[in-house]
């Protein structure tokens, strides 16, 4: 999908030591979803929210739990969240560190924005998806949802429950296992995602925050956030494939002269980014043919001739292995729904 969603690599590194836990081999879990392990040990380094996704799925296909997300937030520290974890354990408050996360949730995750409605004795804390045609998987929801309250209890020294948790998703049989991590109310098959604090729990100094500390990491947020506000190369290399599909596509030498690069550095940064010219490639065909088909206005040759592909016979070999369909078939589903 073009211009969507992120997600910090290096939050993988608690699902390499939960697979670990569980006995499972996280090098074939992540090559499963199209994935290289090694990108959770490079700090900057962001995966598609989309595939994000598909690892979530693919971890509770594996594990039989469909609350695995609770599982990965045990393993999250502050030093595999960016400078963001770091500067919420400075923080003066519970509030200060709600603000702080309003400034720089981005640069843990650009597919979920945390939402405050204050009350007069509580305070909601919501997740809100600002993309409205990709959101991150239930377990991803479970595992941000987790990870703040144990940020919060840090926080106050161990002592912080919330007055309430609610969850979108149902409780999948396993109620009693999220009211032991939450210790409190948990609502399932809520409208949102959130919890709520009382206001005085919510403005309680901490007695470890250092102001001064927090600042100066939110320096090295704050830098962060400039790099994310500029295109990124996984974006802009799959523009410039949207324009070159039918005459042929562009090839990786010919992006990379277009962006002034060499096609090492290329290649760099798209690895960098959890993904490559390939891959690109291969989503940019997926997402394009399907769109056309849905529409409607184009036959299945001219789609074949948008997407840069030689004949129709080798357009509806690819996307067979996109989705398991014809094209014909896809249509045909497309027009029964």
């Amino acid at each position: 999908m073009l211009g969507e969603p992120s997600t910090l690599a290096s939050v993988g590194v608690a699902v390499r030591l939960a697979l670990a836990e569980c006995g499972l081999d996280a090098e074939s879990v992540f090559d499963d979803v199209g994935l290289d392990v090694g990108i959770t040990k490079k700090h900057e380094a962001r995966i598609p929210l989309s595939q994000a996704t598909r690892l979530w799925a693919r971890l509770v296909e594996l594990t039989g739990d469909p609350a695995f997300g609770l599982v990965v937030a045990r393993f999250i520290r502050p030093t595999i969240t960016h400078a963001l974890g770091q500067s919420l354990l400075a923080s003066t408050s519970i509030a200060d560190a709600v603000a702080r996360i309003g400034r720089y949730d981005k640069t843990v995750t650009s597919g979920t924005e945390l939402e405050v409605n204050p009350g007069a004795t509580r305070t909601e804390l919501f997740l809100r998806f600002p993309h409205s045609t990709i959101q991150p998987a239930p377990q991803g929801r479970d595992c941000m949802l987790a990870l703040l309250m144990h940020s919060f209890r840090s926080l106050a020294g161990g002592a912080f429950r919330p007055l309430r948790v609610t969850l979108s998703h149902p409780d999948y049989g396993l109620a009693k296992r999220y009211d032991e991590v939450f210790g409190c109310e948990v609502l399932f098959n809520a409208r949102r995602d959130g919890l709520s604090i009382d206001n005085k729990t919510l403005n309680q100094p901490c007695a470890y925050g250092n102001p001064e500390l927090a600042r100066e990491i939110d320096k090295i947020s704050e830098q962060y956030l400039r790099k994310l506000d500029s295109p990124a190369t996984s974006y802009r290399v799959q523009h410039l494939i949207q324009q070159g599909l039918p005459s042929g596509q562009l090839s990786q030498d010919e992006i990379a002269k277009r962006l002034n690069r060499s096609i090492s550095s290329l290649r760099r940064d798209l690895h960098n980014e959890g993904t490559s010219y390939k891959s690109l490639l291969e989503e940019t065909r997926e997402t394009l043919a399907k769109a056309y088909i849905e529409h409607g206005r184009h036959s299945l040759a001219e789609v074949a001739y948008l997407l840069g592909f030689s004949d129709q016979a080798n357009f509806t070999r690819a996307f067979r292995r996109w989705t398991g369909s014809t094209p014909s078939e896809f249509a045909g589903q497309e027009d029964a729904q």
